[in-house]
């Protein structure tokens, strides 16, 4: 391989890593409530994992509260050989809330499906327990 095609190739790979890591749909940052930040069509999912319960934050595209009332989402929880599928029901005024079965370990994935939009397009957002 040339000098120049090895160059293009990192170039490439390092440009496709810096816009998975901070691109507007997908990306993860921590969040106002202390946890992960997931942008999805319409808005963005904050997952703060408390100890016996899960709290998704939910909020428009400018960070401003949107409304849980009417909304509905699930998870699905696999921790090590362990699947949940758990529902989140809304809790005002933009919140949707689930029973946690068992405490999770680090590790677990958690992947959230609801819908934001009035066209009732599905999102969804995938989480890892830190």
């Amino acid at each position: 391989m040339t000098r120049r095609a090895l160059l293009a190739a990192l170039c490439l790979i390092a440009l496709a890593s810096a816009l998975e890591a901070h691109g507007p749909k997908g990306s993860k940052v921590a969040g106002a409530n202390g946890g992960d930040i997931v942008d999805v069509e319409g808005g963005h999912l904050e997952l703060v994992i408390g100890a016996s319960e899960l709290l998704l934050y939910v909020t428009d595209l400018k960070d401003a509260p949107l409304m849980t009332a009417g909304l509905a989402a699930r998870a699905i929880i696999q921790d090590a050989s362990n699947q949940a599928v758990v529902a989140l029901a809304p809790r005002e005024p933009n919140l949707l809330v689930a029973p946690l079965p068992a405490p999770l370990s680090k590790d677990a994935k958690i992947a959230i499906s609801t819908t934001l939009a009035k066209d009732g397009k599905p999102v969804q957002a995938r989480f890892v327990v830190k």
